[in-house]
């Protein structure tokens, strides 16, 4: 049998009910009911631990709604019952300055903001012979005083593990 087990999802992105807007796919309107699905299969998996590797949500921190909608995901998972290990991604915080993504790029209030409701969005923990490092992709090479706390806190982390198995996760490669 296995030591440790766990399970990875991402991109859920919950969607508020959007009623009889036109949407870009059609298809969107059951995107929140397939997320659902979906965490709902992971609790009877059984295993140690879940990450959810970003985009819970469907809106961008820079939109009206994403309170909302981020409230109501959270909400929904925990009616569901899942205890998820959270990886920021772009629609959660905001993105890298990049022109060609559609979020605008991460700030230090809306990370605020995430750490706030959602929890540190880079952390570690152990489990069985694992050491688990969760890291904010997003905060990468920014000039974000975030990007070098985590950078600086990484450095340590990874220091005091280096006799357990590592396993890294994040929303974007590092690159």
């Amino acid at each position: 049998p296995a030591k440790t087990e766990f399970a990875v999802i991402a991109d859920t992105h919950y969607m508020i009910d959007p009623g009889d807007l036109p949407l870009e796919f059609e298809s969107r309107r059951h995107q929140t009911h397939r997320s659902k699905a979906a965490l709902k299969l992971l609790t009877r998996l059984g295993v140690d631990c879940i990450f959810h590797l970003g985009d819970l949500i469907q809106e961008y921190p820079e939109t009206p709604d994403f309170p909302r909608a981020l409230e109501e995901a959270l909400q929904q998972i925990d009616e569901i019952g899942l205890d998820l290990h959270h990886c920021a991604g772009n629609h959660d915080v905001g993105d890298k300055p990049d022109p060609s993504m559609p979020t605008h790029p991460v700030t230090a209030k809306g990370l605020e903001k995430y750490h706030d409701r959602v929890g540190n969005s880079w952390y570690s923990f152990d489990r069985g012979d694992h050491h688990f490092i969760v890291l904010n992709s997003q905060i990468l090479n920014t000039d974000l005083e975030a990007a070098t706390e985590q950078l600086t806190w990484l450095r340590t982390d990874l220091e005091a593990a280096s006799d357990r198995r590592i396993a890294l996760f994040l929303h974007l490669p590092p690159y």
